[in-house]
């Protein structure tokens, strides 16, 4: 009987350790020709509102959290979903100083409304976080929205809500 009980546990340990996620650095690398045209500075600004409704309809905002636009490549949207599932920040060293040249971050002001400068022409993840609590449970995550901006100097406006949940392909 003990030796079904230990080889219960033996393969109890041994499953966990086959679902358990692999390092966030091991699943994917930082591709730099991939990423290359984001590297130079552009002219493009994007200029956004978020926010989340509630269940009696008002709304909550992204009032003085972190926003960033970064590349919509495989990598960052690897970091992005790291970041929805808790397992990173959503700036800070979840991107690396590295690639500080083509992670564009802001913060969002009271009414909820940011603006991001200097992008260059490409496709672009926004992504924020709207969160509020009640009743000491915490509803709400990161809204990511794609955005495509042309060699021009553009101006595109974006409204994030509860359908940017999740990131984009």
């Amino acid at each position: 009987m003990k030796t079904l009980i230990v080889a219960m546990a033996v393969l109890s340990v041994a499953a966990c350790s086959w679902t358990r996620k692999p390092a966030p650095e091991a699943r994917l690398r930082f591709d730099a020709e991939a990423h290359r045209p984001y590297f130079t500075p552009g002219t493009n600004e994007i200029r956004g509102h978020a926010f989340l409704r509630q269940s009696d309809q008002s709304h909550v905002t992204c009032a003085g959290a972190p926003v960033i636009a970064t590349p919509a490549t495989a990598y960052f949207r690897q970091i992005l979903r790291l970041a929805a599932e808790g397992q990173m920040p959503l700036v800070g060293d979840a991107v690396g100083s590295e690639y500080a040249d083509i992670v564009h971050p802001t913060v969002c002001d009271r009414e909820g409304n940011f603006s991001i400068i200097g992008l260059s022409a490409g496709d672009w993840l926004v992504a924020t976080s709207v969160n509020w609590s009640s009743r000491n449970l915490t509803y709400g995550g990161l809204l990511v929205y794609k955005v495509r901006l042309g060699n021009n100097k553009e101006l595109v406006q974006i409204v994030m809500n509860e359908r940017d949940l999740g990131i984009p392909r």
